[in-house]
């Protein structure tokens, strides 16, 4: 049986061939393009095991691969450390090193979405960089107001008054041109946010599971759908505290003889979750009284930082409760 190790580029993709003994039987780089990956697939003879490390491009890549190979492994990059620490460090290398490491069953693979969830996740984050780039151009207009001295009595500037003040603005020369670029860029990035929020609360509203964790206080349609692409399957979490430590809610760790210390959260971790429940942990820790006895605790002793960390590792915990047992949140300890 060959192990096939490949280290994939966008022009380009090299592959090593392992035979059972670690031997090389064949390396090949071929362009990254179907029918040269379908042509090097048939012509190796019997079954087939291949690893792919979850580079940018991995999608169209895997689903072509995964139907002419036996097993298919995706390789989770950031624990490739034997890669990223060779002395030496080439293509070829790496393709060698995964086939290597999948011959001899050491391979640190990672969790493959399927391809609904792929396009669940890839709405949320399109929602999200539009809601970014929005961001940017609020902050272009405050920074060009504030440059020129403009005077306003709003608070928020983009409300639907704060919005007719500067559309009446008369700033002249280049300055007048960029507020009007930026007015007219806010109102295209807003009419495309309201139509991506609006396909979103269409797919939470006929979730069962979204609606299950929308009964807890501080997460709404959008977080519940978001959760539900990042965390994927919830059965491939063998308990509560694996699933907050996928979502890097829990904090570092030291231990030496016998003391124990307890630091910041571990920068590992799903950075989509980690907001989510970061964000619902504000709101949640006002609304639940469990939550706001949690959040009190915790703050008297470490600070409201670690407060807002602790309710938000609970809300991880409840959630992934909720969808094991398929029960609604109640206001009290399990």
């Amino acid at each position: 049986m060959p192990y096939i190790g490949i280290d994939l580029h966008k022009h380009y993709t090299h592959f090593a061939v392992l035979n059972q003994n670690g031997d090389v039987v064949k390396r090949a780089r071929i362009p990254s393009q179907r029918e040269a990956v379908i042509k090097f697939f048939s012509e190796l003879e019997g079954p087939k095991v291949a690893a792919l490390e979850a580079t940018r491009n991995w999608y169209w890549f895997y689903d072509l691969v995964e139907g002419m190979v036996d097993s298919l492994k995706l390789v989770a990059p950031h624990k490739m450390r034997v890669i990223a620490e060779s002395t030496v460090k080439t293509d070829k290398i790496d393709a060698r090193v995964i086939a290597e490491l999948l011959r001899v069953n050491y391979l640190p693979t990672c969790y493959v979405p399927s391809p609904a969830v792929r396009q669940l996740r890839e709405l949320l984050r399109h929602r999200a960089s539009l809601v970014d780039m929005r961001t940017k151009v609020k902050n272009r207009i405050h920074s060009l107001v504030d440059k020129l001295g403009v005077r306003h009595p709003f608070d928020n500037l983009f409300t639907g008054r704060g919005l007719k003040f500067l559309q009446s603005l008369q700033l002249g020369g280049m300055y007048q041109l960029e507020l009007q670029e930026c007015l007219e860029l806010l109102e295209f990035l807003n009419e495309r946010e309201k139509r991506s929020s609006k396909l979103i609360r269409q797919i939470a509203g006929g979730s069962p599971d979204c609606q299950l964790l929308m009964t807890i206080p501080g997460i709404g349609y959008h977080n519940a759908l978001l959760i539900m692409a990042e965390m994927g399957e919830v059965s491939r979490f063998a308990n509560a505290d694996k699933y907050a430590s996928y979502c890097g809610l829990v904090p570092t760790v030291r231990i030496s003889e016998k003391s124990r210390r307890y630091g910041h959260l571990r920068p590992q971790g799903n950075p989509w979750l980690r907001w989510a429940y970061v964000e619902a942990a504000h709101i949640a820790r006002k609304k639940s009284v469990r939550l706001a006895g949690l959040y009190a605790r915790v703050a008297r002793k470490k600070g409201a930082q670690k407060a807002i960390g602790a309710v938000a590792r609970e809300l991880a915990v409840i959630s992934y409760t909720m969808l094991k047992t398929r029960t609604k949140f109640k206001d009290r300890w399990w």
